[in-house]
């Protein structure tokens, strides 16, 4: 059995986020990060395996890895901005 382990941080202020889920997608395994950013996942791979790390207001990113780089795996994601553009009509306007 092997560790999967590693933290997940904001790209721009270099913080741990909290709450992300990882899945590992071959093994259709998922566990969170805690409030460290750290997420830890025990499983039996023999090749190279792909990481999902998804969360609401973050891009969803992939990671492809190998076997040799199972540990201290560090992931940015980066947050999505929300733009609201309110349009009106010149006669709403008084």
């Amino acid at each position: 059995m092997q560790n999967i382990s590693g933290v997940v941080l904001d790209e721009n202020t270099l913080q741990p986020i909290k709450g992300v889920n990882v899945l590992l997608v071959e093994k259709d395994i998922s566990v969170k990060t805690d409030k460290k950013g750290y997420f830890e996942i025990k499983v039996i791979i023999d090749k190279e395996f792909t990481l999902e790390f998804s969360i609401a207001s973050y891009r969803k990113q992939s990671v492809k890895i190998s076997n040799d780089s199972i540990s201290n795996i560090i992931v940015k994601l980066i947050p999505i901005s929300f733009f609201l553009l309110i349009s009106l009509e010149p006669s709403a306007i008084k």
